[in-house]
């Protein structure tokens, strides 16, 4: 009997040793991304608040067409499954060091954030449709499309949106630096 409480007692000991806890200081380094997927069959909101939309890409020739080119099918863009990027809005002037010219279109280098440890917050895939949604809090996010796991995009430069707990906004996302208009 005595060998068993002398044996509990050990195990206890053990258990509440291998828990202890230790203070731990906060390393911004350390951030956890999460990678949303959005499923095929949602085709419209079901999020309250926040930001939805598609993901188009325009390649190509986009210009209008006069009266006389009437016989030309005017070219659609294509969606896209072209992954989101939020990164924390402290992060801003990090990300714009990264940036470069390529044929007078704005990138972010992704490959060397990446190696700063300097990571999304949030990576949001659309559907085969191109839809997204994206229920983010009153936060402001700085915003990018990831193209080929290499480059980051976004029209007109680094985007930065911000939303409310208590409102909905369409905001379709377009992939065309590869397209004339």
């Amino acid at each position: 009997m005595r060998a068993k409480i002398i044996l509990l007692f050990i195990c206890s000991f053990v258990l509440l040793a291998a828990c202890q806890k230790k203070a731990t200081t906060k390393n911004e380094s350390t951030m956890i991304g999460y990678d949303v997927k959005i499923l095929k069959k949602i085709t419209e909101p079901t999020i309250i608040a926040g930001f939805y939309g598609k993901v188009l890409k325009y390649e190509g020739d986009f210009m209008p067409k006069t009266v006389a080119d009437s016989t030309v099918k005017t070219k659609q863009p294509e969606p896209t499954q072209t992954a989101i990027l939020l990164f924390p809005i402290e992060m801003k002037d990090q990300i714009e060091e990264v940036k470069y010219e390529e044929k007078g279109t704005t990138f972010y280098n992704l490959k060397t954030l990446k190696k700063k440890n300097i990571l999304p917050k949030y990576r949001f895939v659309p559907n085969k449709i191109g839809f997204y949604q994206m229920d983010l809090g009153e936060v402001e996010y700085c915003i990018l499309l990831e193209i080929k796991g290499k480059k980051g995009y976004y029209n007109g430069g680094l985007g930065v949106i911000s939303s409310t707990h208590d409102k909905l906004v369409e905001l379709d996302m377009r992939v065309d630096y590869k397209a004339t208009f």
